[in-house]
């Protein structure tokens, strides 16, 4: 995942909906895709 700030605004982009460890398989066994979503989040 990868975040930026500017002003009020907050984006972020990737990351996985299933955490993961170092080696991309997720805490429950199966692997842990990428995220084709982009999020911004804006505080006011």
């Amino acid at each position: 995942m990868a975040a930026l700030a500017h002003g009020n605004r907050f984006l972020y982009v990737g990351g996985s909906a299933n955490p993961c460890n170092y080696d991309g398989i997720g805490y429950d066994g199966t692997p842990s895709g990428p995220e084709s979503d982009v999020l911004m989040l804006d505080l006011q």
